[in-house]
């Protein structure tokens, strides 16, 4: 019973047209809910506020923040589409409320201007034309893995100098392009010769996936030296914090696509200098890199 009402909602959601990776976490928490139903017998009817406060608790454990929110989530929206359907005749999962955001404590880990240079400048000399864009991309933008592996051809728009595509949440994000991140994309896609749709691809020609992605990253940062397994929100993390140091607060924010203050602040805290004249110098516009 539970397997087939869960397929029908999913359905139905994706139907309402709600985001593959919504759809995703969705499928993936209430593969759990069903699992304990199962086990315990109970029935729509029989769910109450207190044992789907209960299952929530115990799915959650000690995982993070996001994940708390993505269950109870997942939980408030399929009892909210079972009440409609007439499966409940009151939404037992009113009562439950999202986990209360707690900023992060510590600060994040992110590259220096000399050390992010030193790794763009390995890729140029070393990598793909494709790694070496993608990295740049990664650098320029603070774009996320899953937001990257989610870019088509159409997803740039040269003459605008600026890249759109779905990013976490589902909505779509307008990201602004420098000139050297411009010049770098179009050459890429003037190197291509195939016809797929996906931005960047993998040596066997299929569109990259976030794991491949932090495969290039942490290849780039081990030929740079860097004493830490670089990753892209490590990268994310550089240019949130080169950004807050540049433009501050506001404009970061917009940037980063960060629906709550409180998680750009974290960036304002750092005091690097002089992000501006890094991707002026980008390794791709200087000759002695070559």
């Amino acid at each position: 019973m539970w397997a087939s009402l869960i397929g029908r909602f999913l359905d139905s959601e994706r139907d309402r047209g709600l985001a593959d990776r919504s759809l995703h976490d969705l499928a993936m928490q209430l593969r759990f809910f069903e699992r304990h139903m199962q086990e315990t017998g109970g029935y729509p009817p029989e769910c109450t506020s207190e044992s789907l406060r209960t299952w929530c608790v115990e799915r959650v454990g000690t995982k993070s923040y996001a994940t708390a929110k993505s269950v109870v989530w997942s939980v408030k929206r399929f009892f909210g589409w079972l009440t409609l359907i007439g499966e409940c005749a009151e939404d037992p999962s009113t009562p439950l409320r999202y986990p209360r955001f707690r900023p992060r404590q510590s600060l994040p880990v992110y590259l220096k201007t000399d050390e992010l240079r030193t790794v763009l400048t390995g890729a140029f000399r070393e990598d793909s034309f494709s790694d070496f864009a993608l990295l740049s991309l990664l650098a320029s933008t603070g774009l996320r893995s899953g937001d990257m592996a989610c870019l088509t051809r159409f997803s740039v728009h040269v003459d605008e100098q600026l890249i759109s595509g779905r990013v976490k949440g589902g909505w779509t994000k307008h990201t602004v392009l420098n000139d050297s991140m411009t010049a770098v994309l179009t050459q890429h896609l003037a190197q291509r010769s195939d016809t797929t749709e996906a931005l960047f691809l993998t040596v066997r020609g299929r569109p990259v996936r976030p794991a491949t992605i932090r495969k290039v990253v942490k290849r780039a940062g081990e030929r740079a030296g860097l004493d830490f397994t670089l990753t892209p929100q490590i990268l994310r993390h550089t240019f949130g914090t080169h950004a807050a140091d540049r433009h501050g607060r506001t404009v970061t924010q917009a940037l980063m696509g960060h629906s709550r203050g409180a998680t750009t602040e974290l960036y304002t805290h750092l005091s690097p200098s002089h992000f501006l004249p890094l991707m002026n110098r980008h390794p791709y516009n200087d000759s002695e890199a070559k």
